[in-house]
């Protein structure tokens, strides 16, 4: 049977517009037969507040409201046993109307009853990045580089945010050289890629490419070398990694060797024109 059970996430900044959005919508589910539960907004939500069992038991969302895109709601949940799809996630500052709104709820059932469950609603500012699992590689890039101490792998090698908050506010630095584009600042507002904006992902300069490659040593697929980078030999390097390029090898003289024989056939036929 599917979910009647709807989330709407209560912004840090409330104003009188949001509070008012939030209760029509609230109403509106009620009144179409939906469990409604309103909590604080969970990008903001400590890691060990009790909240997170209360969503948890709450079972499968139908529909999830937050005030950040998409993708990152859906992986700030991921981050707390919640798995909700990311088409079921909506960003409630781009909707132009409680009617917008509304429509994204699921649709009434005749003889269901609704109800509005509301958890606390005191939380504090937090700034920290999301992992997108699904694009994570695991390269320990983001742990290298990071001096704060955010991240660590796990028991099986996998790159997490073991401790968010000891994340610099303000700093989207590890989003910026994060190879598969996998780190999201949801209140980064100078730059919707880092934000995590629909179709939208970080992708690096020069600089941030070959600062990876330095750093993990990972084999270039452009190349294929690994291992350090160093510095400027004065010859010809990869474009994509930065490491010099190895001279033409002996197997490489037969192939120069036919195209200027080839040349030299063309110029005769011409006429040497």
């Amino acid at each position: 049977m599917p979910s009647r059970t709807v989330l709407l996430n209560t912004p840090l900044q409330l104003s009188a517009a949001r509070d008012e959005l939030l209760r029509r919508l609230t109403e509106d589910g009620v009144q179409r037969g939906l469990r409604v539960v309103r909590c604080p907004d969970v990008y903001h939500l400590p890691e060990d507040s009790p909240v997170w069992g209360g969503l948890r038991d709450a079972g499968a969302f139908a529909a999830v409201f937050g005030w950040v895109h998409p993708r990152p709601l859906r992986w700030v949940l991921h981050r707390h046993g919640i798995e909700v799809a990311q088409e079921k996630c909506h960003n409630l500052s781009t909707l132009a109307s409680v009617e917008a709104a509304s429509s994204l709820l699921p649709e009434a059932e005749a003889g269901k009853v609704g109800e509005a469950i509301e958890h606390g609603r005191e939380v504090s500012e937090r700034w920290y990045p999301v992992m997108d699992r699904s694009l994570c590689i695991d390269c320990g890039h983001c742990l290298q580089f990071c001096i704060f101490g955010v991240y660590s792998r796990d028991e099986e090698g996998h790159v997490y945010t073991a401790a968010p908050d000891n994340c610099k506010p303000g700093c989207p630095a590890c989003a910026r050289v994060c190879p598969a584009g996998a780190i999201v600042f949801p209140l980064c507002e100078s730059d919707r890629a880092i934000a995590g904006a629909p179709g939208e992902h970080v992708v690096l300069d020069d600089a941030a490419r070959r600062m990876y490659y330095d750093r993990t040593g990972a084999r270039c697929p452009v190349c294929g070398l690994e291992g350090d980078v160093p510095g400027d030999s004065g010859g010809p390097t990869c474009p994509e990694c930065g490491r010099p390029v190895p001279p033409a090898g002996p197997a490489d003289a037969p192939v120069f060797a036919e195209i200027d024989a080839l040349i030299d056939e063309l110029d005769e036929m011409s006429g040497g024109l």
